[in-house]
């Protein structure tokens, strides 16, 4: 009996140190949270908080995550921003990098600092530089925001086949055009813009000049409502323009999506998602991705645009270290299961798993899965006055494969004629059979036609008149009764 006793002591002793053991183990298993930090949530960043939970939850892995801004928000991206989302949210000055570094030092980070827009930068680039964090070249930081820095850094790696000119003035720009002897008809855009906006085509030196003149009006402002500094004068490129997506880190690429970008001009018409088996992509993407290796871009996503012109051959002519904006990435993700911020976290939370998926693109030359077709359909202003009802929507909500209406305004508000991609209405997502949404996509054109999905009375002023026929931009107070 006694023996029966000793033993019995010597299981439960042995029961309570197998126990202590594994009570340590879960608790050092239970470490403090990971930080995420996304500078600038706005737009299709503003996914990014909710897709990195999501993940994290499907990885069992626990992660908190801050938001930092810098300045203000850009007026036109400023309401897509969610604090919700986020355990900790920092505000800095536009340049007090120093504090920014301070505060985010506390949370002893392990993953980069992420870039959610295009006004992340350079802020993402220089946190991550003094954190110690993996992250972009720094030293290339112009050349993934500039126009003329990033045409610059593609000539020297024999990247930009098509000639350019940067001028800081009207005369200037006359001088050039003359000089490189350019062809008309040939184009002007702000160096640092984005979204179309600026984009002037010209026909001759009177246009050059009126174009010109009116670029570097005080009046003009870029989208971050800076005025214009400089602006590139180049060939009007001619062939099919695409805009590739993805992630990237350790410099490895994944390419998520290839969105062939049809418009007019600057006014877009469709975002259409292309064949992966497409007999050109593979030399798209291989373009891009030297154009990513010259720039730095080692971590991230991007946004580059191409064309195939008939006269330069392939031209990287657009960059971007950011996420493409709009809704292209809900498109993406209906028609292929996985978009480029779903690649990006990914590549941050599941690194092995991303890199696979890059191996996997190489041994198949297959860059994604593509499931359904796809297009998102810009609604253009015909003309500027006033709305003379709501948006349509459920007229849009008939069609066989419509998924998503983002359309602005309501009955009463002033608009202006759509001249470029921000003066749009907004957009639609088809997601189908490529019959169907082609078949829908002509539908929504006839009723845009007649009026029926954004009614527009036309009533303004002469300067009005003037702005429709000319294709410039006036301020909205020069319209109206």
């Amino acid at each position: 009996m006694k023996k029966l006793r000793s033993l019995m002591t010597v299981l439960l002793l042995a029961f309570q140190i197998a126990s202590a053991s594994a009570s340590e183990a879960e608790t050092e298993s239970r470490a403090e949270p990971e930080w995420i930090v996304i500078v600038h949530g706005l737009s299709t960043g503003a996914t990014f908080a909710p897709t990195f939970r999501a993940k994290a939850k499907e990885l069992g892995i626990e992660i908190k995550i801050a938001h930092v801004r810098f300045g203000e928000f850009p007026k036109s991206l400023a309401s897509t921003f969610v604090p919700s989302d986020y355990d900790k949210t920092f505000e800095f000055g536009l340049t007090d990098h120093y504090r920014a570094v301070q505060a985010l030092r506390s949370l002893d980070l392990k993953y980069s600092v992420v870039a959610g827009a295009d006004s992340s930068y350079p802020h993402v680039d220089i946190l991550n530089d003094r954190l110690g964090l993996p992250g972009n070249d720094v030293s290339k930081a112009l050349q993934r925001t500039n126009k003329e820095h990033f045409y610059k850094e593609l000539k020297l790696a024999g990247l930009m086949p098509a000639p350019f000119a940067s001028v800081s003035g009207v005369e200037e720009g006359l001088k050039a055009a003359r000089d490189q002897d350019f062809k008309y008809p040939f184009i002007l855009k702000p160096v640092d813009d984005a979204a179309g906006n600026g984009f002037t085509v010209v026909n001759n030196v009177k246009e050059l000049r009126g174009g010109l003149t009116r670029l570097f009006s005080s009046k003009t402002k870029t989208v971050r409502g800076t005025p214009v500094g400089s602006v590139l004068l180049q060939p009007r490129l001619k062939g099919p323009e695409f805009a590739i997506q993805g992630a990237i880190r350790e410099g490895v690429v994944v390419v998520t999506d290839v969105i062939d970008l049809k418009k007019d001009n600057a006014i877009y018409d469709l975002d259409k998602l292309v064949d992966p088996r497409n007999a050109l992509l593979r030399r798209r993407i291989e373009h891009v991705k030297a154009a990513l290796r010259a720039t730095g871009l080692k971590e991230g996503t991007f946004h580059y645009e191409t064309i195939l012109d008939q006269d330069y051959g392939m031209v990287t002519f657009d960059p971007g270290a950011r996420p493409m904006g709009g809704p292209d990435h809900f498109m993406v993700k209906e028609c292929t299961g996985y978009n480029q911020v779903d690649a990006l976290v990914e590549a941050m939370l599941d690194p092995e798993a991303f890199f696979e998926r890059a191996a996997e693109a190489e041994r198949t030359g297959i860059p994604y899965k593509k499931f359904h077709a796809g297009r998102v359909v810009e609604i253009r202003y015909p003309t500027s006055g006033r709305l003379t009802a709501d948006a349509n929507i459920a007229l849009l909500q008939t069609l066989p494969s419509f998924r998503l209406a983002r359309l602005a305004g309501k009955k009463g508000d002033r608009v202006v004629r759509t001249t470029n991609l921000l003066d749009t209405a907004g957009t639609v997502v088809l997601v189908g059979t490529e019959e169907q949404v082609e078949a829908d996509y002509h539908t929504i054109r006839t009723y845009e036609s007649k009026g029926l999905i954004i009614p527009v009375k036309s009533s303004y002023s002469i300067c009005g008149w003037i702005a429709d026929h000319q294709g410039l931009r006036l301020k909205r107070w020069f319209f109206g009764p």
